[in-house]
């Protein structure tokens, strides 16, 4: 994950590290790939977001029940809310994913077995 986080130009320098954090006990970014079939067009439309989430333990104390559906057994407490702007810094997020949209794709396919559904 180092080497896509290298490659994006984020607000603030804030924003690196705790994205780098996706997983862990605490708080940390993740980044949502949300799908919407556009009602004009009728196509799939993907949309990107910054996500924050607190978790009460760390991923890895979790057993897998079922490797091929990321179902983990055990009890953890887990919260997430979107995101719009920087926490730190104030930062419109959606121009951030603009600019790095490429980048922003990948981590959403390394954060999808983090996000709550």
């Amino acid at each position: 994950m180092d080497d896509i986080l290298n490659n994006i130009k984020f607000c603030c320098d804030w924003m690196m590290p705790i994205i780098g954090d996706a997983g862990c006990k605490g708080f940390s970014i993740l980044i949502r790939k949300f799908s919407f079939l556009h009602p004009e067009e009728n196509e799939n439309i993907d949309s990107y977001r910054f996500m924050i989430q607190f978790r009460s333990h760390e991923l890895d104390v979790y057993e897998v029940h079922s490797p091929e559906r990321q179902v983990y057994e055990g009890h953890a407490y887990i919260a997430e809310m979107a995101l719009l702007y920087c926490p730190h810094c104030g930062a419109k997020l959606e121009t951030v994913i603009e600019n790095n949209l490429e980048q922003f794709i990948k981590l959403a396919e390394e954060h999808k077995h983090l996000v709550l559904d």
